[in-house]
């Protein structure tokens, strides 16, 4: 643990200085530019180790990645010192802002990291405890994460999915698993670079906001509406009709489901590349508002080698700045703005070249289900059934617009209203440059997902929303600090609206709170360590395991031995494989196939990746012969306890 921590505080102190040196005036004073560093430098990090892990094991690129920061941000140090510069920029005079920056960092920190933390919790056994609402998110990342740090070259491979190169942005679990290869404990590995990506995020939020000239009271609600701000669901709630947050599916009609409660209980407490993606988000938007705002070039390419680099990093918050920055770029085209040219060559330099190789290894390496990137429908979970959250309707044929409507009001509340609230600030207020990149930005933002289908799983795209009500916010801010008349009443009436949507996040969040653990399932109990110890040391690192997990259950989300052992899996939890766009149906039809024949299965089994079976429970539940049979077609079992029985396939 000890090796893992001066790495990554190394990391963050090299990555201040390459800043301070680099970045000057683009991220603002020197406790913002620390906080930024936490994600550029993990950001670069990973970038740079990916590079290398092509051809080098992963300890190696990983050190020498961290080497090649290390050793920029001392020759960095080394000039500034040298030339007698600032390695400290004067803070922000006012220190009742000062104070509120950090109480309200303190305060929500507080609340994530307690949130976070019972994702995954070591037990005094030494077992982990998985949360409720972890069961699916935290089981996948630790599979990348003990992937990437239990052997010795990693494959690009996806852990879940055999053979299949890795389609899910994998940044923050590289960074991760070379903190768990360091010899760091499991869970210290798995939430440690999460915590510090949690204080900077909140941090900069609060200084993003400031940036943009709000004042402290719509700075507090601005940063309550981004990460608690939701829907209606706790009318219901409150009412007894639903038993907790806080999604909702399958409502009566004319109910609407809940996909949509709020930014933290959704995304923040499981979806670590989420959080990763969301404070290089506000990094890359914050750069590219300081080059409209003062024409500066250093700004623009900064925001292009974030956006460049967020493909790996987290999709949604690559598409989303990309949208925000292509309708600023359309604006500045179309109005002949002379600030176009210094935008377009600073950004799009530099974020094209970047993002092409992560865009194609995402798009042209998978198979993607929709066939493309995305498809055309109007109207965000229509065509997602209701029992999955998505619009509910009377009937099959009913027309959908009406229930659509509601679906939204319930998701979103008054939130809703703000894209309008915004169109009537075109019409009123004199179009500064900020107040167009945020107002496009967020209509942007709310119309995409509304139009573009991203995945075949149209859940996913209730990322795009959160984004939204950031920029929503921030506009509407900025527009009410430009106001001479009607401030107050203007401040009023967005607070109240923020205020009504607060509940939903806030009951979700706290009942997550006190419910801690219940509902949750261990993992790494003593017949799973048993097993594990033999896998490590007995079978090779690139051994394809064959378990329950490729069976539709709910208790086999994912193979808790498989995981621990750092090993593949042939086919992993096929709801996952099918929201994440990966075609498992013939794999899957030859693994029925072996279950209920093994012994006439054999030619079949070739075809799929599967050097091993672990047989248990869930597996004797739905093939109770299966053992038998496998022992009447000669495959031979290599261990076996009171809960498993390996057997080796191939």
């Amino acid at each position: 643990m000890l090796i893992g921590s001066i790495i990554l505080i190394l990391l963050v102190v090299a990555c201040y200085f390459l800043l301070i040196r680099f970045a000057k005036g683009v991220f603002g004073e020197s406790s913002e530019i620390l906080a930024a560093s936490v994600p550029v430098a993990f950001l670069l990090f990973s970038a740079i180790t990916s590079v290398f892990l092509i051809v080098l094991p992963t300890l190696w690129a990983g050190l020498i990645g961290s080497f090649i920061i290390i050793v920029a941000g001392f020759f960095s140090f080394y000039t500034l010192n040298k030339n007698k510069q600032n390695l400290w920029v004067r803070e922000d005079s006012d220190r009742h802002y000062g104070l509120l920056r950090f109480c309200i960092t303190v305060l929500i920190f507080l609340t994530l990291f307690l949130l976070i933390s019972q994702s995954l919790v070591q037990k005094p056994d030494g077992s982990l405890l998985i949360g409720r609402g972890a069961a699916v998110d935290t089981p996948y990342h630790l599979s990348q994460v003990t992937r990437i740090g239990l052997t010795e070259k990693w494959d690009f491979e996806e852990p879940n999915f055999s053979g299949e190169f890795i389609k899910y942005p994998y940044f923050i679990n590289l960074l991760s698993g070379f903190i768990l290869k360091l010899g760091s404990p499991l869970v210290f590995a798995f939430h440690a670079p999460i915590m510090l990506l949690v204080v900077s995020s909140i941090f900069l939020l609060v200084s993003f906001f400031r940036f943009l000239g709000l004042s402290k009271n719509i700075i507090i609600f601005a940063v309550l509406v981004t990460l608690f701000g939701g829907g209606l669901g706790y009318i219901s709630y409150l009412q007894g009709v639903i038993d907790s947050l806080p999604l909702r599916h399958s409502a009566p009609y004319p109910m609407q489901n809940i996909a949509y409660p709020a930014m933290v209980p959704l995304f923040f407490m499981v979806q670590r590349t989420f959080v990763l993606g969301f404070v290089l988000f506000i990094l890359s938007m914050r750069s590219f508002l300081e080059g409209l705002k003062n024409n500066n070039l250093i700004a623009f390419v900064w925001s292009g080698i974030i956006i460049g680099l967020l493909p790996l990093a987290h999709t949604h918050s690559f598409i989303a700045a990309s949208l925000v920055v292509g309708a600023m770029l359309t604006y500045l085209l179309v109005r002949q703005d002379k600030l176009f040219f210094n935008a377009a060559r600073g950004f799009i330099f530099f974020a094209v070249p970047l993002a092409i190789p992560s865009m194609g290894a995402l798009l042209l390496l998978p198979k993607y289900l929709l066939g493309n990137i995305f498809s055309l429908r109007l109207g965000w979970m229509t065509t997602t059934l209701p029992n999955n959250a998505g619009l509910n309707l009377p009937s099959a044929d009913a027309v959908k617009f009406l229930p659509w409507l509601r679906y939204m009001w319930t998701n979103f509340g008054p939130l809703i209203l703000m894209p309008f609230a915004i169109l009537t600030v075109f019409k009123k207020l004199p179009l500064k440059k900020e107040l167009v990149f945020l107002s496009l930005g967020a209509l942007s933002l709310w119309a995409a997902p509304n139009i573009f289908q991203f995945q075949i799983w149209d859940f996913d795209t209730n990322k795009f929303f959160a984004y939204a009500i950031l920029f929503s916010v921030a506009a509407l801010g900025v527009a009410i600090e430009s106001l001479n008349k009607n401030k107050k009443l203007a401040t009023g009436a967005l607070i109240a609206a923020i205020i009504v949507s607060l509940p939903s996040g806030l009951i979700s969040s706290f009942n997550i709170l006190e419910r801690g653990g219940e509902g949750g399932f261990v993992m790494f109990d003593k017949d799973q360590s048993n097993m594990v110890a033999w896998i490590r040391s007995n079978t090779d690192e690139d051994d394809v395991f064959l378990s329950s997990a490729a069976i539709l259950d709910p208790n086999s989300i994912q193979n808790p031995v498989v995981i621990a052992a750092g090993r593949k899996a042939t086919m992993g939890f096929s709801t996952w494989l099918f929201t994440h766009g990966i075609d498992f149906s013939e794999r899957s039809e030859i693994i029925k196939l072996f279950f209920n024949n093994p012994e006439n299965a054999k030619a079949e089994l070739e075809q799929i990746p599967a050097d091993y079976l672990l047989v248990d429970d869930i597996l004797r539940k739905y093939y109770p012969d299966l053992e038998n049979r496998l022992e009447i077609g000669g495959w031979k079992s290599v261990l076996k306890n009171d809960s498993f029985n390996l057997i080796k396939l191939k």
